[in-house]
């Protein structure tokens, strides 16, 4: 089943909109803040945007491949859509990163930067031929079995959800600021 050109657009506008708030939040970043981890068992930004591209990549890796195969949809797929737009942006609830999707600090600013947006034109160019978005699931571990169309807007609120995470280490009071980093 293909999606209406509503979800259509809401998706393709969601993928745009929190990837340009994404760069945005972290472009230009001195060195200092870009490595800054507000406690010992909290993300720097450059940890927090690797781990986004991890997301990412495994989407496409893993998930965009079994959906091809994936189960037929069990739950009704408006009440699913509700539920990923609810909870994934939802800072309040703490997840666990699977292993494969925990950062090590393995790139620059601008190798960060320039892998999200690689991926995300990926995600883009997927999500522009809908056909079939609502014909098969897999399972996503927090939230259970999501279609294609489930799926794209959970990675786009994924980068949303650490977006704000961003936005909130780099005001923390004890971080490096911009003008002491110029010093």
């Amino acid at each position: 089943m293909e999606l209406d050109a509503s979800e259509q657009k809401y998706a393709l506008d969601l993928l745009a909109s929190t990837a340009d708030r994404l760069i945005s939040a972290v472009s230009g970043l001195p060195e200092v803040q870009w490595r800054f981890r507000p406690a010992a068992d909290r993300w720097s930004v450059a940890e927090i945007l690797e781990h986004i591209v991890l997301l990412e990549q495994a989407f496409h890796s893993r998930v965009v491949v079994a959906l091809q195969t994936g189960s037929a949809p069990l739950r009704e797929a408006s009440a699913v859509d509700s539920l990923v737009i609810s909870r994934v942006p939802d800072r309040t609830v703490k997840y666990q990163a699977p292993a494969p999707l925990v950062p090590r600090g393995r790139w620059s600013e601008s190798e960060g930067l320039h892998g999200f947006a690689e991926i995300r034109e990926r995600t883009i160019t997927f999500a522009s031929d809908p056909t079939g978005f609502r014909d098969r699931t897999v399972d996503h571990p927090f939230l259970g079995p999501l279609d294609s169309y489930q799926w794209v807007l959970m990675v786009a609120l994924h980068s949303a959800r650490h977006t704000e995470q961003i936005l909130e280490v780099v005001a923390l009071t004890d971080a490096p600021s911009t003008a002491a980093a110029a010093d």
